[in-house]
């Protein structure tokens, strides 16, 4: 009789698993910072998803990838331009930019790889860090590489989030529309919370930089984005802590983080690009051993 109930059981189970899965797109379970089912279902119905995907749907992609990418842009211009203004955002295309005490803000639209579409990423830079060789302050008309954080723009707490082009300028404002309500809803917040610098590199420890490195970003800051882990590693953002405390007078972790960006070297640190750092570091090192 126990093989009866056990199987019994078993059923139940899978017709309640089915039914958890089936209440959740797949995509936004592969795709979200956390695993929780429910906190995720909790999340999806407490947010306005809005006209975004994960993917945009097969017959929607068929018609949105009629659309190019520069008719799109020209509905930023005509219409996003001015509506981001005004929040304080200024410039044109696919970057606008906004100064923050210490920092710069960076709305940036990025076009979907599969055409059809549009990506929003959020940046902040930090402004007073300058990193080697050339330790050239950071103009936002240029390269966005040394920018420290970067968040995707998504209404859910999700690593992937596109907006797709319409076929009309009418209904191409509404998508503008929808990006901007998401900015307003989840954009700002995310901004807000560099005002407290302090607190998040208080945060950032050796431990932390290395776990993020692993899931490509931290969920709350997104340190180290990409392009620090696709062309450099962990280097620039262990930079970025010692250096934050090198400057803030906090000179026990920027020593700690010191010796751990001699120990990212390794063996690659006679290579050009290492070498700037491996000498700030000693320099910073042999100045204040007695500290």
């Amino acid at each position: 009789m126990w093989w009866v109930i056990e199987l019994a059981v078993s059923i139940e189970m899978r017709l309640w698993f089915k039914k958890k899965q089936n209440k959740i797109d797949e995509e936004i379970v592969l795709y979200h910072f956390s695993d929780d089912l429910d906190l995720i279902e909790r999340e999806i119905k407490s947010s306005n998803i809005g006209m975004g995907y994960v993917n945009i749907p097969t017959e929607k992609l068929r018609i949105s990838n009629q659309i190019n990418n520069a008719v799109f842009k020209k509905c930023i211009n005509d219409f996003f331009k001015s509506e981001i203004s005004k929040l304080g955002f200024i410039g044109k295309d696919y970057k606008y930019v906004k100064e923050y005490k210490g920092f710069t803000a960076i709305i940036y639209f990025i076009p979907w790889r599969y055409g059809g579409g549009t990506q929003v990423e959020l940046f902040v830079k930090i402004n007073d860090i300058k990193y080697p060789p050339d330790f050239k302050s950071f103009k936002p008309a240029q390269s966005l590489k040394y920018c420290e954080f970067r968040k995707r723009l998504a209404p859910i707490n999700i690593s992937v989030w596109v907006w797709p082009y319409e076929d009309s300028d009418l209904k191409n404002h509404e998508i503008l529309n929808d990006i901007l309500r998401v900015i307003n809803e989840k954009g700002l917040i995310y901004f807000s919370q560099f005002e407290d610098l302090d607190k998040i590199v208080n945060n950032l420890s050796i431990l932390s930089l290395q776990i993020p490195f692993d899931n490509s970003l931290s969920y709350e800051t997104g340190l180290p984005w990409a392009q620090f882990i696709y062309y450099q590693g962990l280097i620039p953002a262990n930079y970025f802590v010692f250096e934050y405390a090198r400057l803030n007078g906090n000179y026990s972790k920027a020593l700690e983080h010191a010796r751990f960006g001699l120990t990212l070297m390794g063996l690659e640190q006679d290579s050009f690009y290492h070498i700037p750092y491996h000498e700030v570091y000693n320099n910073f090192i042999d100045e204040n051993k007695l500290k």
